[in-house]
């Protein structure tokens, strides 16, 4: 494949706010031109577990004062209690004090570790599945579905989550903590090894 097209393509999905279903086709299509196999998942299945994950995690463990912008990662990691070990392709969530403005490698220095923050979809052991049982998919195969999955997955979570994402907690009279708005929160996403895609800025407006 092109890793122009590739690149052109996903970063074509994110200024058009594409939804899932419509977005994922179109990247089932990018496949099909060029003679690559594709996977067929439940897109619905995918957006709701990744809204539930990011919903409880947002909630029970509060993203700091301090953190400008969210980073949702992708990596190949092993768990000891699943499927005896063996590596998966997860996603992950992570907070840096810096913009993207401010360090073209902010996701790099990040600081907010929730407990909850990896998340291993359905949709995308699936995916993974197909790519480890055929040798000659590359590494821009792997952006173009999961980078592209979860631009989408993130962008279509930050309109219906941004209350829960732009508030934090502010402590207040010793103990006492209040609940206030930040002014904004950046958001990215991107292989650990690889570019980092800049998604959207969420303004308190």
């Amino acid at each position: 494949m092109d890793w122009e097209l590739i690149d052109r393509k996903l970063k074509e999905q994110i200024a058009n706010m594409s939804d899932i279903r419509n977005g994922y086709d179109q990247i089932k299509q990018v496949l099909t031109d060029n003679d690559l196999p594709t996977v067929d998942i439940d897109t619905d299945e995918l957006k709701k577990e990744f809204h539930d994950w990011l919903a409880e995690v947002i909630e029970k463990e509060p993203i700091p004062k301090n953190i400008k912008s969210i980073y949702f990662g992708l990596a190949s990691m092993s768990f000891p209690e699943i499927d005896n070990g063996k590596e998966k392709m997860i996603t992950y969530i992570s907070g840096s004090k810096l913009t993207p403005v401010q360090d073209v490698d902010w996701a790099c220095d990040t600081e907010y570790f929730p407990n909850r923050r990896y998340l291993l979809l359905t949709g995308f052991e699936k995916i993974d599945n197909t790519i480890k049982s055929n040798n000659k998919l590359s590494g821009d195969y792997e952006v173009l579905v999961f980078n592209g999955l979860l631009n989408l997955l993130v962008l279509n979570s930050l309109n219906e989550l941004k209350d829960k994402l732009m508030i934090y907690k502010d402590k207040k009279l010793g103990l006492f903590k209040t609940e206030k708005r930040r002014d904004s929160l950046n958001f990215g996403a991107g292989f650990d090894s690889g570019d980092v895609y800049f998604l959207k800025e969420l303004k308190n407006e």
